[in-house]
């Protein structure tokens, strides 16, 4: 066990409390947990982070990382060549009885931004094989084709360019049980 690693720093800017821990695939800090106590949200990620402190003397947070070398953090982006993502936990089509066919995605009017959707964990059993569909453009009404009970959506940033997702909707009919 590795408790005597794990150290929290707080972020005064944005109202949060971050947690440094080994997870279990490792033996040095390698993963965080984030309670933004402004909204009661949590966060979790990877990123190693040997200790940290808040603004003050300085203007931003500062955070050591496993190589020694000392970053600011929240004052701009690098995402290493990724794009910034978001994955909801399992939605459940209908009762989750029955097996439901998706034809559409409607967005809302909120949802702006280049952003992609894929369907990800798509399942006819909570243990069952998975499949992933899309991605599809989250922006507008798009026709996608895909029967499942559960699945997990991902969005993910097709450019560094800000964006945010609304309530989108999904045209689901009865396909059979199985």
């Amino acid at each position: 066990m590795q408790a005597s690693k794990i150290h929290a720093v707080h972020n005064s800017l944005y109202g949060e409390v971050w947690w440094f821990y080994v997870s279990n695939a490792s033996t040095e800090i390698d993963s965080y947990v984030i309670w933004n106590y402004r909204e009661n949200h949590w966060s979790i990620g990877k990123m190693s982070r040997l200790s940290g402190c808040d603004v003050g003397a300085i203007p931003a947070p500062l955070m050591v990382d496993s190589s020694g070398v000392i970053q600011y953090h929240e004052t701009g982006f690098a995402y290493d060549g990724t794009y910034p993502y978001l994955t909801s936990g399992p939605f459940r089509l209908g009762d989750g009885t029955q097996v439901m066919g998706v034809s559409q995605l409607m967005p809302d009017d909120k949802t702006v931004g280049d952003v992609s959707l894929t369907f990800t964990d798509a399942r006819m059993y909570p243990d069952g094989a998975t499949s992933t569909y899309g991605p599809y453009t989250a922006s507008q009404l798009t026709d996608t084709r895909f029967s499942a009970r559960l699945f997990n959506i991902k969005y993910t940033a097709t450019n560094y360019n800000d964006w945010r997702i609304g309530k989108p909707s999904l045209l689901a009919v009865p396909a059979g049980k199985r």
